[in-house]
């Protein structure tokens, strides 16, 4: 059985597993979730809890949030 690099991909939720590379925008959406925007846009909407944004933030790099702008202290 083969497994997709932690460093590249997440498992977001039990229907998303998204390149870091595709994450443009990450939200915060209510007291317990965020909402991961990706490109290409998928015809749902991507929420996380709160609880597994750790991951999230472990499994991005310094490189990506500077590129994408992304300030994980604010979720």
């Amino acid at each position: 059985m083969k497994h997709l690099d932690g460093k590249i991909f997440y498992l977001a939720n039990r229907q998303f597993i998204i390149s870091h590379n595709a994450i443009k925008t990450i939200y915060n959406d209510g007291k317990n979730q965020l909402k991961i925007v990706v490109s290409p846009e998928p015809d749902e909407v991507i929420l996380i809890s709160k609880t597994r944004c750790r991951n999230l933030k472990n499994g991005l790099t310094g490189n990506l949030l500077v590129k994408k702008h992304i300030n994980l202290t604010d979720l």
